[in-house]
């Protein structure tokens, strides 16, 4: 055998420098080139739509072929964060339809398992999506194939994106470096949403400021769901600053994003997005500030961004928004939420076995002509999925306390997994299942995160 050649620890340390620019360029870069792919697809929907497509090509060829499976997570969260930058740029031709972010998820994660042949399936989420498809046969017996279809595809694709996801999580390893890969992923695709709502704020002749939620900083499109995928956004980029992330301008850069997302998703005048930013990073904050007092340093940044943003950027937007934006925070009100819930638990009392999948709307137009979505996906499965529906709404949230405590000792894995999980539980609140990312976050906490070297937590 010949002699292998003996790399100096000077060259060796040369190369490893020169592999973290590198690195750290390309994902300046990928981060940034979704700027203007936003600003290009406000004008034409073609690019959004080929864009698309390219992605769920790319997720499909992993899943087929060879491809690690943290390369699935990373499409996965990456679909994830971009989702509603497809429905606001109007993608909705040639296979990117309106629900294409749930079923691409779906579509590549199920080829994924079927390439390994899963043999185990976690229980939890087995039982929760058998108990909501009898509900499913009562929509089929209550009106046409068409009707059915949609409500389906509108109300049960989110239930089953769970269950898919933490089926094929429950087979991931993600490495604290792979962690961050697929956080990074997911912020790219939100770069996108606030490029969009930005451009269309900038770009307005007119805003009129009032304590609604406002479709032009919104970018046209709905307010509810631009928030909430930028909350996502601005929770990922905080995570990855005060757990993940070293590269100190990649730190700086995440942190400007943040603040950005953030500052966007109060322009919305959408609150739900806000609020599901502010209470997990709150939470996380004051559990690392007590688990890891020796670390405390990770904290300053983050928290700086937090002060600069209280102290200096939310006056300045109070004052854009010639003080509605206080009076918008200052309401108190839910929207109409809460006469959507009193509607659901009464349909639930008057309908123990549920009304099916979807249905409810039709219902609550009986019970106070109020035609309206769920938008609260607790009362959703009262409603629709009657007792089955509060049995399966039981194992969400046990499955969900499960991955998230049995982690308890370690800081890492249960840090992301209490954030991950408030994130969802909040989103279900005030949006049930209507974007894919609540179903990716839950699923997301069935991965065993692992060291670069050895197991950390199972």
């Amino acid at each position: 055998m010949l002699p292998q050649p003996k790399i100096a620890p000077q060259q060796s340390a040369n190369l490893g420098l020169r592999l973290a620019v590198n690195q750290r360029a390309g994902i300046i870069l990928f981060l940034m080139g979704h700027v203007p792919l936003g600003i290009l697809a406000h004008s034409s929907s073609f690019i959004s739509t080929l864009h698309g497509l390219v992605t769920f090509g790319v997720g499909l060829y992993w899943a087929a072929t060879n491809a690690p499976f943290h390369k699935i997570a990373y499409i996965c969260a990456y679909i994830t964060g971009i989702e509603v930058f497809w429905r606001m740029t109007g993608a909705t031709s040639l296979g990117v339809f309106y629900e294409a972010g749930k079923y691409y998820v779906i579509f590549i994660t199920g080829l994924a398992l079927f390439r390994i042949r899963v043999r185990t399936i976690p229980a939890l989420p087995f039982f929760y999506i058998l108990l909501l498809v009898p509900a499913i046969l009562v929509t089929l017996g209550m009106t046409s194939a068409a009707e059915a279809r949609d409500q389906i595809s509108s109300n049960f694709s989110g239930p089953f994106a769970i269950f898919i996801c933490a089926v094929f999580f429950s087979q991931v390893h993600l490495s604290r470096q792979q962690m961050r890969t697929a956080l990074l992923a997911l912020v790219a695709g939100v770069v996108s949403v606030a490029a969009v709502s930005t451009y269309s704020t900038i770009t307005a002749a007119n805003i009129t400021w009032t304590t609604e939620s406002n479709f032009t900083t919104s970018g046209g499109f709905g307010p509810n769901q631009v928030s909430s995928a930028l909350g996502l956004g601005a929770f990922a980029a905080w995570f990855l600053i005060s757990h993940l992330e070293r590269d100190r301008l990649l730190r700086i850069i995440l942190t400007v994003l943040g603040v950005w997302f953030l500052g966007q998703a109060l322009l919305t005048f959408s609150r739900g997005g806000v609020y599901n930013a502010l209470i997990p990073i709150a939470a996380l904050t004051l559990l690392k500030s007590i688990r890891e007092r020796r670390q405390l340093n990770t904290l300053v940044l983050p928290v700086l961004a937090i002060l600069v943003f209280v102290l200096v950027l939310l006056p300045q937007l109070d004052t854009l928004t010639e003080g509605m934006l206080g009076a918008r925070y200052n309401k108190g009100d839910v929207t109409g939420r809460d006469q959507i819930i009193q509607l659901d638990i009464q349909i639930f009392l008057d309908n123990p076995l549920g009304v099916g999948v979807g249905m409810a709307q039709d219902y609550r137009v009986a019970y106070a002509d109020y035609y309206v979505a769920a938008h609260t996906e607790y009362s959703r499965l009262l409603a629709e999925h009657g007792i089955l529906g509060l049995f399966a709404l039981g194992l969400l949230i046990f499955m969900t306390a499960t991955n998230v405590f049995k982690n308890w000792h370690q800081s890492l894995a249960h840090s992301a997994k209490l954030g991950l999980c408030l994130w969802a539980l909040i989103q279900f609140i005030h949006a049930a299942t209507r974007i894919v990312a609540p179903s990716f976050c839950i699923g997301l906490t069935f991965a065993t995160l692992v060291d670069d070297n050895e197991l950390l937590i199972t």
